[in-house]
């Protein structure tokens, strides 16, 4: 897990080489755009505004009919949302380059495509060919689904390093499942602002998505920073086994293109978390099956996590136990004696067929809580992809009495 600390935004507008008909690029260009397209949309009454910004200052995150308010919250917020995926999405998108590939975006709650807009002219600035882009924008509003395509359209122009193709799905995800399929393939998974508006499920979204990214997905969720959120996008971010990069930035409002309007003044700021799944999407899905059979102390589970003839390595200077059989036995024995254990993964990295995880867990003996931490390396089967050798090294926290 990696922070950092706010700091003012790079170059909004960085110069960039013409490419396509129009010449023009980049996301002050898209920005512009944005301000001239928000600017031809019906006038929004300034009573529905003024509900908005009413409904805001109420609470973090209100329930809104964006059926009647798309237009009106587009007209007051897109432009603060753009900026602030912007600001995220650059860090994410920092070293790479697209070209001839194809790139798929799946925008999960994606309202009126701020953040898909933000990511299409951060691809943009990167490609050095002409780059297929596919999107695909998921929200249960079709109004904020038909607007947002409609801003896509409108910025068209100043993406020339793009072939965009745009599909929009009307599902609620918080009560609808077809969106998981939706994600097979994808490049990268968007959610902005949706887990907060989705609180209660917020973890259980989130691992869902998780689980269900294919190989070498680059997931990105965006919320506010001082969002309650957090707690549990981190929560759901230890049990979904895959790097994760948590970040925070802002800069001031009077640096970006036209000062955002007025819309704001002060410090715009933005948290924004990052999970990046490995080339074989299968291993975190075998180290999640680990972790929840030590969770719940079941040793059964353990056939559909270790192969038969697997190696595992307790400690550095004891001896192995050999095959499926005799790892089973050590889990009913000294596993399975534990109360209470809150297993998590803390950190991760995959390279090929191995894997790094670093762990920590909450533990009762008796009357007594303890807390071990430590790190495991393991190697997986290529065909089944279960854990074929397990070295472990950990240590353990002064034990502490009940009372």
């Amino acid at each position: 897990m990696q922070a950092s600390v706010p700091t003012k935004l790079a170059d909004p507008d960085p110069a960039a080489q013409p490419l396509g008909s129009s010449g023009l690029r980049g996301v002050g260009v898209v920005s512009r755009r944005l301000e001239y397209a928000l600017a031809a949309l019906p006038n929004a009454a300034d009573e529905a505004v003024q509900e908005l910004e009413q409904a805001f200052e109420r609470e973090l995150c209100p329930t809104l009919d964006y059926e009647m308010l798309a237009v009106p919250f587009a007209r007051r917020y897109l432009m603060i949302n753009y900026w602030k995926s912007i600001m995220a999405l650059r860090e994410v998108l920092r070293g790479k380059t697209f070209g001839p590939e194809p790139v798929r975006i799946v925008d999960l709650g994606a309202g009126s495509a701020a953040t898909t807009v933000a990511m299409l002219a951060l691809v943009d600035e990167l490609s050095v060919v002409e780059t297929p882009v596919e999107v695909i924008l998921i929200d249960r509003s079709s109004g904020q689904l038909a607007l947002g395509a409609e801003l896509i359209a409108a910025v068209r122009t100043a993406l020339p390093g793009l072939r965009v193709e745009v599909q929009s799905e009307t599902i609620d995800i918080s009560t609808q499942t077809p969106w998981v399929s939706l994600l097979e393939g994808a490049t990268f998974v968007l959610a902005s602002h949706v887990l907060t508006e989705n609180f209660e499920e917020a973890d259980r979204l989130l691992l869902a998505i998780l689980s269900a990214v294919g190989p070498d997905t680059e997931t990105v969720v965006i919320e506010r920073v001082d969002d309650t959120v957090w707690g549990k996008i981190e929560e759901a971010g230890t049990h979904a086994a895959l790097p994760m990069v948590l970040g925070e930035f802002g800069v001031a409002a009077e640096d970006l293109p036209g000062g955002l309007n007025g819309r704001l003044s002060g410090w715009l700021s933005v948290r924004y978390g990052r999970w990046t799944s490995p080339a074989d999407a299968r291993l975190p899905e075998t180290v999640r099956r680990y972790f929840a059979a030590w969770a719940t102390k079941s040793a059964s589970l353990l056939d559909d996590v270790f192969t038969n003839d697997a190696e595992y390595v307790e400690r550095p200077f004891g001896e192995p136990l050999l095959g499926l059989d005799a790892i089973r036995a050590y889990w009913v024995a000294t596993v399975c004696s534990q109360t209470d254990p809150r297993p998590r993964v803390i950190g991760s990295t995959y390279e090929e067929r191995v894997a790094m995880i670093e762990w920590s867990t909450a533990m009762r003996r008796g009357r007594r809580d303890k807390t071990v931490t430590g790190a495991m390396i393991l190697t997986f089967d290529a065909e089944t992809a279960r854990i074929r050798t397990l070295r472990e090294y950990f240590d353990s926290s002064e034990l502490i009495e009940r009372a």
